[in-house]
């Protein structure tokens, strides 16, 4: 399963494939002369020093920062994408799940799950009402649609046992 860079990024059991950016997968380069060159190098706090983008010698660093300025970076980018999945509520959820594996409810999800790991509960509906910026029911009743007969068929093929 592909895994987004900050996972990678934060991860010090290596990486797994990053997601593309226009051909080519994302996968951590090995250091020159490493011991195992099939393990990306990995620095100080578990962060790759390189990252190969799949497009030839092109490689792009990572740089160096400590974890409060990451966490900082990785709470910017999650506010941005709440917001823009706030701007475009015709974007189906099941559009998200067949094409990307996850949807708005994941994201909440993840979001619940992260406060628990810090000791905070949250309720379903209130970690959802974070991601969409209301009730679920009411964005349900203004914004989602029927999924199509092809829409269910691709989800029910993409998504096995979900």
């Amino acid at each position: 399963m592909a895994r987004c860079a900050v996972d990678i990024l934060a991860s010090p059991a290596g990486a797994a494939a990053v997601p593309p950016r226009a051909g080519g997968a994302y996968t951590a380069r090995p250091a020159a002369g490493a011991a195992n060159p099939s393990k990306p190098e990995v620095g100080a706090e578990g962060r790759l020093h390189q990252i190969d983008t799949g497009r030839g010698d092109h490689v792009m660093p990572v740089p160096e920062m400590d974890d409060a300025t990451r966490t900082e970076l990785e709470a910017a980018a999650f506010r941005r994408l709440v917001q823009h999945l706030r701007e475009r509520s015709d974007v189906q959820n099941i559009d998200m799940m067949n094409l990307a594996g996850f949807c708005r409810n994941c994201l909440s999800r993840w979001y619940r799950e992260g406060a628990e790991a810090k000791g905070i509960a949250i309720a379903d509906a209130d970690a959802r009402e974070i991601v969409y910026g209301m009730p679920y029911k009411e964005w349900q009743a203004l914004h989602q649609k029927e999924a199509t007969a092809e829409q269910k068929a691709k989800f029910v093929a993409a998504n096995p046992g979900h």
